[in-house]
């Protein structure tokens, strides 16, 4: 049996609508970006130098 009933979203209804909105974007946003390097020995920038190689 269909129902033929109109809808009338209430502000609860909007707002939490509104919210689940947001946080499926920000989650494809996430979801987009690359995965995370995790190999630990990688080198992402050079150390500092050492005080005694600066003095000669």
């Amino acid at each position: 049996m269909p129902n033929n009933r109109i809808y009338y979203p209430t502000k609860p209804d909007t707002d939490h609508t509104r919210l689940i909105g947001e946080a499926i974007k920000e989650a494809r946003e996430v979801l987009e970006q690359p995965p995370p390097d995790t190999f630990l020995g990688r080198k992402t920038q050079d150390p500092f130098p050492k005080q005694d190689e600066q003095e000669n």
